[in-house]
């Protein structure tokens, strides 16, 4: 059709299925409605949105016998066994020779080309007003039978006409001097040949059929026709797609070709052909074309595209665009290379969905569309029309790139949207439900990318391992949680928000604007296939088959919810569907917990520990999912863990009845601890953190890390309450626990004193810390283990905890004076309640008792300089000219930042003192002399100078045990001659100490 026709053709398609949409196209629709039942399909009971019960009624498809009859000469009407709901009558009636002049000017008038009407007839399926669909079934017309000439065969065409007066296109097959087509209702149907006239250009003709394999191309209208057989290979072929290049710079020049013919053909070349046919049948010139045999009609079809042939080889027009097409046969070469891999890939893909997938497929003519102007990033799109048939748009700038693995994608691409066109033969665009259209069709494509390339669904790299889409209830298209609100919008939709222009169709949007997370409705779909392939292949006892789930899915009346389908596709209630969404979030988990490492902050809202106490609020949304982040922070630099915990509100149980928890890669029992009001998680590693920006989500700013310290799925089912109320709101404080201070602490004699400090009062965890747990160890081995009640603290704080080492028995023996040496100490704060069967104790930093520490040895120092100022130089500064001044001013700031190098060696003296030796290795400066104090308790070696230096006593500040030690010291100095600023950082080597 030409371009002017396109927006009628298009219009009077809303409009009949406006009608059809009401009712007409379904008859008996009402009924079950009517009457109070739904046929849903299954054994299980299962209930309406009210939680009604339904009465489940059989499916009425499917109970046929095979058949084949000839209701009129040269028309036949068969099925195969079960195809129909039940045996029928079929009646076949020829239409009044009126009304099929009527149809003939209706048709030519709609798509802007003559038509010669063949046959009319009108098919009574015998449907009841009370009935649905009665299946499929195929018509078959012996065309010489009914008057058509061969040379006219491919351009028979097949319409069916509804109860609203709208016109379809079947789609057909002509094999030998037969036409087929299958159908599946009551209607009018016309055999027409387009009797328009065709513009013959032998170079665009031929390359057309010589690079689309086959396929009819229609240079008046720039379409093709594709002929695809039932099972790949086959050789019944039928006419079941046309191939549309929209925005193709050649059909243009047609039209402008096809224009001018018209003028001409109207003016001259229609009345010569006319003349011709009169004078060689003998036909009046009175006499009415209207009343011409079929054979003289024809044979003016055959005699005005001969005029119209020698009248265009002398236009201007053509022969421009002739020299056109030369200087760009190499671009309109590719154009039909890609008309080629899409006739192919519709040679895979129909005959998939035929027999592998096992649904419907459409009996009309399916239109797929080239375009030029789709967004670079999109293979295809299905544009399905509230009314109107649906059509598929497919990239063909992508497809020009010519990558088998791009040719492989879009095989797959192509399923997914046929397999749309499929599921509008169930269920009308304006009863469908969205999501449940596009998770089902990415189950299909995943199942194709199986059966074609063996790749598993979830190793795939498409937007259905976007899993974070779970923030999303199932039911819904928005959600505002505390931290963000999520919305999804058509992709359109989406880019006006954030200030773009849309382009074209797109798969994957996803922008923050004002704290609201806007993503692309499609692409919020897909990943809801993980979760109906569960159901079907892990949940439910046996499989469903696409068709039986379509099947299903079509029983239900309106626009229904997604979990309403769900229950009544797979036989559910809501206390199952409940169960069976938990364990696929169990189930998945780790899958669950690989998306959250994106940072989606709504899919995966961080919880920073950066203070002692963290409120953490939930609201019940039925059917989300959502991976909570924890991050421990570090008070100082001695923190290497922390305890998590969570102690839930009085009304979570009620609120929250139907959120279950599951902490990722944690055991119960062995890395937590719950009961009903409180959890509790071992001591866990911090790793750092921090922030940065997303490109994705815009400005938005937060916490990212690649593995946060917790993650807890959040599984929400559907059997509690829902919103906003207030009986909905619910959540837990958070508490953090961290290594407590080391205290002061000696062994007097054989005694162990340890200096315990109460935990202050204002401490938001001191509601449930009611003590410390002290435990002594050689190694691993646990040998002493007490509570310290912290009220016993708060009665004497000066009074030390103590022990006698002693009294330790070991295998019923004493401690011997080399275990005594070894002994660690544990600190640990003890959750109220937990002491003795199970202590839920916090971090604890080991302490060593008596010899724990090796000192002694060779240490690796680095010094850096924060800053130098030499003081004594101010006056001389003040004198100097202001060259020099700045030299010695930039000379003075370099040093600032620098880094120097030493080795200390901490040794014995004779006289057990110990002394450390500092030397600067890579500089001339003297080694420096210290006298050691070592305080174990306090993990402090305190460095006095021997000799007359610029420094003052060095604290050092040592971490770790054994031999594995390291030291922080901050070095300050202030006098009339120099001040300064430097850290002081050292490692000790391992090698033997240094022992005399």
């Amino acid at each position: 059709m030409t371009k002017r026709s396109f927006p009628t053709v298009l219009l009077s398609l809303m409009l009949v299925l406006a009608l059809l949409v009401t009712g007409l196209g379904t008859p008996g629709f009402l009924v079950p409605l009517l009457s109070g039942k739904q046929p849903v399909g299954g054994n299980e009971p299962v209930s309406d949105d009210d939680g009604k019960p339904l009465e489940v009624i059989p499916l009425a498809e499917g109970h046929s016998k095979p058949f084949r009859i000839e209701p009129l000469p040269g028309i036949t009407i068969s099925a195969e066994e079960n195809a129909l709901d039940h045996d029928r009558d079929f009646r076949m009636t020829e239409l009044e020779q009126l009304s099929i002049d009527n149809a003939e000017a209706e048709l030519s008038d709609l798509f802007e080309q003559p038509y010669l009407a063949v046959g009319g007839w009108h098919l009574d399926a015998g449907l009841a007003d009370d009935e649905t669909l009665p299946g499929t079934f195929t018509m078959r017309f012996d065309l010489d039978e009914l008057g058509v000439l061969p040379e006219n065969y491919e351009a028979v065409t097949l319409f069916r006409r509804d109860d609203a007066g709208m016109w379809y296109e079947y789609a057909v097959g002509i094999r030998d001097h037969y036409l087929e087509a299958d159908s599946y209702q009551n209607c009018d149907i016309l055999a027409m040949i387009a009797i328009g006239l065709v513009i013959s250009i032998p170079k665009i003709t031929d390359w057309a059929m010589a690079y689309a394999s086959g396929a009819y191309f229609n240079p008046a209208t720039g379409t093709f026709k594709v002929k695809v057989p039932e099972v790949e290979g086959g050789e019944d072929e039928k006419f079941r797609y046309e191939i549309m290049v929209s925005g193709w710079e050649m059909k243009r020049m047609l039209e402008d070709v096809q224009n001018e013919m018209k003028a001409g053909a109207n003016s001259v070349c229609r009345p010569i052909a006319e003349k011709r046919v009169r004078e060689e049948r003998g036909i009046h010139a009175d006499k009415p074309m209207s009343e011409w045999s079929m054979e003289s009609k024809q044979l003016l079809k055959k005699y005005t595209q001969e005029e119209v042939n020698r009248y265009i080889a002398d236009s201007k027009i053509t022969k421009q665009l002739d020299e056109t097409i030369g200087k760009r046969e190499k671009d309109f070469r590719k154009d039909f290379e890609c008309v080629n891999a899409v006739e192919k890939l519709c040679k895979r893909a129909y005959p998939y969905i035929k027999n592998q997938v096992g649904v419907n497929t459409p009996s009309d003519l399916v239109r797929l569309e080239l375009s030029a102007t789709t967004d670079a990033g999109v293979n295809a799109v299905t544009i399905a029309p509230f009314i109107g048939n649906p059509y598929v748009v497919l990239n063909m700038l992508w497809v020009k790139e010519g990558k088998e693995e791009q040719y492989n994608e879009l095989l797959l691409t192509m399923v997914h949207e046929l397999f749309h066109i499929s599921q509008r033969t169930y269920v009308y665009k304006s009863r469908a439900n969205d999501k449940f259209d596009e998770l089902l069709a990415q189950m299909v494509e995943d199942d194709a990318a199986m059966y074609f390339f063996h790749q598993t669904p979830y190793d795939r790299k498409t937007n259905s391992k976007q899993w974070q889409f779970y923030e999303l209830p199932l039911d819904s298209k928005s959600v505002t949680y505390p931290e963000i609100k999520v919305k999804a919008e058509p992709a359109n939709v989406v880019f006006k928000y954030i200030g773009l222009t849309f382009s074209g169709p797109v798969t994957w949007v996803q922008h923050l604007v004002d704290n609201i997370l806007y993503v692309d409705t499609v692409a919020a779909s897909y990943p809801l296939a993980n979760f109906v392939r569960y159901l079907n292949e892990e949940y439910i006892p046996e499989p469903l088959s696409y068709d039986t789930i379509m099947k299903r899915y079509k029983s239900l009346w309106g626009s229904r919810s997604l979990t309403t389908i769900l229950k009544k596709v797979f036989s559910m209630d809501d206390a199952q569907l409940t169960e069976a969404y938990h364990t696929f979030g169990e189930t998945y988990i780790t899958r669950f917990y690989n998306s959250a490492l994106s940072g989606d902050p709504a899919f995966a809202p961080y919880v920073p520990m950066v203070k002692e106490k963290k409120r953490v609020t939930l609201y019940n949304f039925s059917y989300t999912t959502r991976v909570r982040r924890f991050y421990g922070k570090k008070r100082t630099d001695k923190d290497k863990e922390f305890s998590l915990l969570f102690v839930l509100d009085d009304n979570f149980a009620d609120s929250a009845a139907d959120l279950k928890m599951i902490p990722v890669d944690k055991t119960l029992g062995v890395d937590y601890y719950a009961t009903e009001k409180m959890w509790y998680f071992n001591p866990m590693e911090i790793h750092n953190w921090y922030i940065q920006d997303n490109d994705i989500l815009g400005k938005a700013r937060y916490l990212m890390s690649k593995t946060p310290d917790l993650a807890i799925l959040e599984s929400d089912g559907g059997t509690g309450t829902k919103g906003w109320f207030t009986s909905s709101k619910t959540g837990y404080d958070v508490y953090i626990l961290y290594a407590p201070e080391e205290p002061e602490w000696q062994i007097d004699g054989t005694e162990l004193q340890v200096m315990l400090a109460p935990i202050d009062k204002k401490a938001e965890r001191s509601q449930f810390v009611d003590s410390y747990v002290i435990t002594l160890r050689i190694g691993e081995t646990q040998v002493y283990r007490e509570q310290v009640m912290l009220e016993t603290i708060e009665k004497d704080p000066k009074e030390p905890w103590k022990l006698d080492l002693n009294s330790i028995k070991v295998n019923g023996q004493k401690l011997t004076d080399e275990q005594k040496e070894n002994l660690t100490m544990d600190i640990q704060e003890c959750v109220t309640g937990t002491y003795p069967d199970q202590p839920w104790l916090g971090p604890s930093n080991p302490i060593p008792l008596s010899g724990g520490y090796d000192i002694f040895g060779k240490w690796d120092v680095e010094f850096t300089m924060n800053s130098l100022d030499h003081n004594y130089m101010q006056g001389i500064l003040e004198a100097m000219p202001p060259g020099m001044r700045e030299a010695y001013e930039q000379a003075l700031e370099s040093s600032s930042g620098q880094t120097t190098k030493a080795v200390m060696t901490v040794t014995k003296l004779e006289d057990e003192s110990i002394e450390a030796v500092i030397d600067y290795e890579d500089s001339e400066a003297p080694d420096a002399y210290y006298a050691v104090k070592f305080e174990p308790g306090k993990k402090l070696m305190t460095l006095t100078p021997k000799q007359q230096m610029l420094t003052d006593p060095l604290e050092l500040y040592i971490t770790g045990s054994g031999s594995d030690l390291t030291f922080t010291c901050k070095m300050k100095y202030q006098s009339g001659i120099v001040d300064y600023d430097a850290d002081m950082t050292g490692t000790k080597r391992k090698e033997e100490a240094i022992v005399p």
